[in-house]
């Protein structure tokens, strides 16, 4: 998938941006073909890619292409689409992106180094948590058990952002990296560095796979030059904190949730399935096996609106294993099949 190049920084810090632009916008991505990596402009003739009958993610040039692909699919081949459809939402929204096209600035150095002939690629963690603070306690804390059987608003929430600054998946990554790089270059992007963001959810054995032209517009720049040097204003705080990636990512998920909890206009609402329950009541299990429970422990351990939640979940930790439990560090990507989409 090729994410549309973000807007105006002037979008920043407003939330109207509507369902209606982000829906023509879907309609307007880039699309790859899963087996061979072909997109609709390169089939001609206005001939759409065909979507997989069963999961409506995977997107195939022929059917033949599908055929060859399908021992490797059919493992992730699910009856799922809305995690697909949210990353999708998220990737042409411009409030949104900015933010995202930051931590690929701020991890890669970007400010002072060009590297627009760099593969550059990272890992997106993506969950899905309840809309309302209020349900995510209840879950996190064990309290009210039976009260999730009923259907439970929630929202698409970034847990991580993990860039590879090793350059170990550089070589996985450069086919796709050098077909949008020359994308750039053609649209006259030629000082935009190109990047390669897998998107993982933590139910997904599979990551969709987004090519990104960094942003390389001078007030653009400029504010985040600013940020770092004088720290952020963000949204909840009394005094400016460091502008790092950590707060790009919690300052989405702060746009996300107050427009969940409102009119749904970046369409990033879903509801809460068993699986989403289980990831979240999973979450005092942080054992080097559960990356996702681990996330979601830094996550609520360093973002604003859960500190009251926290330090309630530790004590109650304390309480039942006699210790406080360290925020847990997970380093590097997982490991997974990569759907170029």
């Amino acid at each position: 998938m090729s994410a549309p190049v973000a807007k105006d920084a002037s979008t920043q810090g407003s939330l109207a941006w509507g369902s209606k632009e982000i829906r023509t916008l879907r309609k307007a991505i880039t699309t790859y073909c899963t087996g061979c990596g072909k997109s609709e402009e390169e089939l001609g003739g206005g001939r759409p890619l065909r979507k997989c009958g069963k999961c409506h993610s995977a997107m195939y040039c022929s059917e033949k292409c599908q055929t060859r692909d399908w021992p490797e699919h059919k493992g992730t081949c699910r009856e799922e689409t809305r995690i697909s459809k949210l990353i999708q939402s998220l990737m042409v929204n411009p409030l949104l992106m900015k933010q995202l096209h930051s931590c690929f600035i701020l991890a890669f150095d970007l400010l002072d180094r060009a590297r627009t002939d760099e593969v550059l690629c990272a890992q997106l963690d993506v969950a899905i948590e309840p809309s309302d603070i209020l349900d995510f306690a209840h879950l996190l804390l064990g309290s009210e058990e039976g009260s999730f059987e009923k259907k439970t608003r929630g929202m698409l929430q970034l847990n991580a952002f993990t860039p590879d600054t090793t350059g170990l998946f550089a070589g996985q990554r450069e086919a796709a990296w050098r077909q949008e790089r020359a994308l750039a270059d053609a649209a006259g992007n030629r000082d935009s560095a190109v990047a390669i963001l897998d998107v993982v959810h933590e139910n997904s054995q599979r990551a969709m796979c987004i090519h990104l032209q960094i942003s390389s517009e001078p007030m653009f720049r400029e504010s985040i030059r600013k940020w770092k040097t004088e720290g952020f204003p963000m949204i909840g705080q009394t005094t400016r904190v460091p502008y790092t990636t950590e707060i790009c990512l919690e300052l989405m998920n702060t746009y996300i949730r107050a427009d969940s909890l409102k009119d749904n206009k970046f369409l990033l609402r879903t509801q809460m399935q068993p699986s989403d329950i289980r990831a979240i009541r999973d979450c005092p299990s942080i054992s080097a096996s559960n990356r996702p429970a681990a996330l979601l422990h830094a996550k609520i351990a360093r973002e604003h609106i859960y500190r009251e939640i926290y330090q309630e979940f530790l004590r109650r930790r304390k309480v039942a294993t006699g210790v406080i439990p360290t925020v847990p560090v997970v380093k590097g990507f997982r490991n997974m099949e990569v759907e170029d989409r």
